[in-house]
């Protein structure tokens, strides 16, 4: 992935001068407006998912990350049948973590 920058973080969403519009701010900057006029009931939810996304994308990495980091460890006094099971859940936990890192980190399409 390439090192791009975007406006900085913490983001929040404002109602906009447009009406039933919203905006997407950083300080006093205006990153995003949404108006969509044909479902103006969107622009209030679409705002609040947009910076709650933005807002907890690199804490939710850095968790995946510290995740990974730890030596996949595997105990036979699992309770959950034993330690194949709990090898098998523990690696399929990690390959979706791993999945979603790299999900996260591409470049936008």
């Amino acid at each position: 992935m390439s090192e791009t920058t975007h406006t900085p973080t913490p983001w929040r969403r404002a109602p906009s001068w447009l009406e039933r519009g919203w905006v997407i701010k950083s300080g006093d900057i205006i990153i995003a407006v949404l108006n969509r006029r044909d479902k103006p009931e969107w622009n209030e939810a679409n705002a609040t998912f947009i910076v709650r996304a933005c807002n907890s994308h690199a804490k939710l990495l850095a968790a995946c990350r510290d995740l990974l980091s730890e030596p996949l460890e595997v105990s036979d006094k699992g309770k959950l049948g034993g330690q194949f099971y709990a090898y098998r859940t523990t690696l399929e936990r990690r390959k979706k973590a791993e999945a979603t890192i790299r999900e996260a980190e591409k470049e936008g399409e």
